[in-house]
Order: structure tokens, then C-alpha cells, then sequence
């Protein structure tokens, strides 16, 4: 794809995002374009979906949230078969997204998209804002890492607590600070074979944590899940670290992202990640 066409390809990107039908940018999709799109919204999942209407749910969650909300192109960047659309957007932030309340004043938003090709065709759409700016820019978290709200570090840290040690000890069972109605988005990539084939397992849901300790405990022999104390802002709390796993007599070590979100004693949300590392070095590390 040349400069003119990359140029091209981002006015229709444009467009969809100001309101204009998927089917003006699918028509230089490839057939099963995988879409990748990141939204602070409680009922979409944030993971693959193999058609245009990922697309559609980002822009109506934040035009649902902001309903004034115009986008703007920035830089676009083109080369080796990637185009790279920077995009800004401006709105009045008058709806909840997710459980970001509303600020009532308006509100910057800001990000890229990565369009892939292959044969002048996109063959994968990864669309992210950036969710942490628009997070400080809301007071939704705090830029100073040791500012939290609540009892979030302690409530995390527990959550982490358990999660590592059901895990460890094979059980499927929830309790707190985990319960029935805590939110999880779960995505596991992972070796599956001899020949190293990969295979992705994805949840999303409340009440899906037994369902993924499940998982865990019907695909490996063991799992240790090796993370540091974690950052808190606000009432959320990354871990990230290594997910040790044992699978037909083989040791892997995959990249781990695992993080907690409070409503007082209690976790309202999660989101855990394995995945497989840049080198096979990493993995047999």
C-alpha cells in the first residue's frame, strides 16, 4: 500500500469514526480481517473479533459517553505493509463509559490505529485510545503512583493472593475478595503442541473466574503465577510478571499482566493475561 492509498485509508478510517457506515472502510478489508479494540466499557470485550463491528461498538461507546465527540486525523505513517493513523478527539463528557463517571465538561481523547496489509488489502485493524490519559484527564486514577482511593491496595494485593494461590492448588471454587458478580476479562495465548501451535483461550463475563481456574487446572499440569508487589492508583492495581506453566512434561514461561479494580471491600473487576513472549528464548527461560 502506497502513501496515497495510506492517506486514503485513514479519511475512510476518519470517516467511520465520525459517524459514517463500517462498510465504507470493510470495502478494503480482506475477508476475515481480524479488529482489535480497546473501549473502557463493562459489556464489550476487549479482545478478537474476525469482523467490522468491533469497530462500530468503539465509536458508539464513546459517542454514547461523549455525544458531541468529533475526531481528527494526526500524523499517518506508512511503510513495510503497516499504515499507522494517530488520531485526537473532543467531546463533552456527559455519560458514564464503563465506570468512568461522567465530568459534565469537555474531555480530550487521543490515539492510533495500526492497519496491516497484505496484497493492498488490511488484513488486521488494532485500534487503542489512550485509556490512561483519558483516565487522568477524568480523575479517574491519579498520576502519582502512590496516591490510591480506599482500601484498593489491600483488597488488590488479596485478590492477587488468591488468584495465585487457586492456581497453585488446583481449585476452582471463588471467595473473597472475589465473588460471583466480579467482572472478568481473560485472555490466554499459549503453545499447544510439539510443532509450537499457538492456541488463544479468551472469557469475558461476571462469574467467569471458576470457569477460568478451569482452565487453567484442565490445560497444565501446574501453574505459578510469579509477580511483583504491583502498582495501585486510584482503586485499580497491576501485576505484572511470569506465568510458569508445566504441559506434557514440558516447562513454559509466559509474560503475565494481571490487575484488580475495588468497590470498597470487594473486587468489582479483573483482568488477567498470559502471554507468549517475543523470543522462544523467553519461553524456555
Amino acid at each position: 500500500m502506497n502513501a496515497t492509498d495510506s492517506q486514503l485509508l485513514a479519511h475512510r478510517f476518519l470517516d467511520v469514526l465520525n459517524g459514517a457506515d463500517t462498510a465504507q472502510l470493510a470495502g478494503a478489508c480482506a475477508p476475515g480481517v481480524t479488529v482489535f479494540a480497546t473501549v473502557v466499557e463493562e459489556n464489550l470485550d476487549p479482545f478478537t473479533r474476525r469482523d467490522m463491528s468491533r469497530l462500530g461498538e468503539f465509536v458508539a461507546a464513546w459517542r454514547n459517553a461523549m455525544p458531541d465527540i468529533r475526531f481528527a486525523l494526526g500524523r499517518v505513517d506508512a511503510g513495510n505493509g503497516v499504515t499507522t493513523v494517530h488520531w485526537t478527539a473532543n467531546g463533552t463528557h456527559t455519560r458514564a463509559i464503563g465506570y468512568v463517571r461522567p465530568t459534565g465538561g469537555p474531555i480530550a481523547l487521543r490515539g492510533v490505529c495500526v492497519f496491516r496489509c497484505a496484497a493492498d488489502r488490511v488484513t488486521e485493524i488494532r485500534l487503542a485510545p489512550d485509556v490512561y490519559d483519558f483516565l487522568l484527564r477524568t480523575g479517574t486514577i491519579c498520576a502519582d503512583p502512590a496516591t490510591t482511593r480506599g482500601r484498593a491496595p489491600e483488597v488488590n494485593a488479596a485478590g492477587m493472593a488468591w488468584l495465585r494461590a487457586a492456581t497453585a492448588e488446583r481449585r476452582d471454587a471463588v471467595s473473597e475478595p472475589v465473588d460471583a458478580t466480579t467482572l472478568l476479562h481473560a485472555n490466554v495465548q499459549f503453545y499447544a503442541s510439539a510443532a509450537m501451535d499457538q492456541r488463544t483461550f479468551e472469557l469475558h463475563g461476571p462469574g467467569r473466574f471458576s470457569q477460568l481456574l478451569g482452565f487453567l487446572r484442565d490445560e497444565f499440569a501446574s501453574v505459578d503465577l510469579r509477580v511483583g508487589s504491583g502498582i495501585s492508583q486510584g482503586h485499580t492495581t497491576t501485576f505484572r510478571g511470569r506465568a510458569v506453566v508445566e504441559r506434557e512434561g514440558e516447562r513454559f514461561g509466559y509474560l503475565l499482566r494481571c490487575g484488580f479494580r475495588t468497590t470498597e471491600a470487594r473486587i468489582a473487576e479483573s483482568w488477567f493475561e498470559i502471554y507468549v513472549p517475543p523470543t522462544l528464548h523467553e519461553v524456555f527461560a
